[in-house]
């Protein structure tokens, strides 16, 4: 089982400091992402449109450097594949 030490929780403050720097008037709303992200959670971010919640994503990435960013649009006719992509067989000589 991981512990989170001390020097971890430093880093996680001052990260959301960081963040919160950029952000104005949502200083609850990062510190729920933080916990979700060390608990290895899932959060689900829902609001009206322009209020900045892809920006809040977009820049806790940059900041963590926890790999890329990507948005996914979810639109009526969105299909798992999407998703997770597919792959395609590339043609040979003999046909596929």
């Amino acid at each position: 089982m991981n512990t989170i030490f001390q020097s971890d929780i430093a880093y996680f403050r001052a990260k959301c400091r960081e963040i919160g720097q950029k952000l104005f008037g949502i200083d609850a709303i990062i510190h729920s992402l933080m916990i979700a992200l060390v608990m290895r959670g899932h959060v689900l971010l829902e609001g009206n449109p322009g209020l900045g919640k892809t920006m809040l994503v977009r820049r806790m990435a940059d900041s963590l450097e926890i790999g890329g960013f990507g948005r996914i649009q979810f639109t009526p006719d969105l299909m798992p594949s999407d998703i997770t992509g597919t792959e395609m067989p590339e043609p040979t000589e003999s046909g596929f």
